[in-house]
């Protein structure tokens, strides 16, 4: 897995949203990371809230779990959630086999053809 120094959160604040943009990998170890940045990005009161995936090459169940837990957040707050550009394979992957993909507007990956 990554090391918590490899990874990192940039959070910017827009026009009546926030963005928060993730590098590396999400795992038990920095997942909280994770969730502190979104935590501090709810609290700006934004009307919508990105979560930038264009530099996360994993995410396990502890960055899923702090995912819906910042989409339940943002639901309570009244803003909205999005998840951008979620489309590392083994990222795909988590979503696909815990079937949350739909959770965040991400539609299923296609099973391979010898698969079906």
């Amino acid at each position: 897995m990554c090391r918590t120094a490899e990874f990192r959160t940039d959070m910017s604040l827009t026009d009546g949203g926030a963005v928060v943009c993730v590098v590396g990998e999400i795992d038990l170890d920095t997942s909280p990371v994770l969730h502190l940045t979104l935590l501090k990005a709810l609290a700006s009161n934004p009307r919508h809230l990105e979560v930038d995936f264009t530099h996360v090459t994993f995410c396990d169940c502890s960055g899923l779990s702090t995912l819906l837990l910042a989409q339940a957040a943002a639901q309570t707050a009244n803003s909205s959630f999005t998840l951008a550009h979620a489309d590392a394979p083994k990222v795909i992957r988590l979503f696909d086999l815990t079937g949350t993909g739909s959770l965040f507007g991400l539609a299923a990956a296609q099973e391979p053809a010898q698969r079906r």
